[in-house]
């Protein structure tokens, strides 16, 4: 449920992807 739930809720994705999208971009 904690993968499923990573991968489907929109707030979660937006959190993930604003800290690192796929790889950081910040560093």
């Amino acid at each position: 449920q904690n993968k499923n739930a990573r991968h489907i809720p929109s707030a979660n994705t937006k959190s993930t992807q604003s800290k690192q999208p796929r790889r950081p971009v910040d560093q």
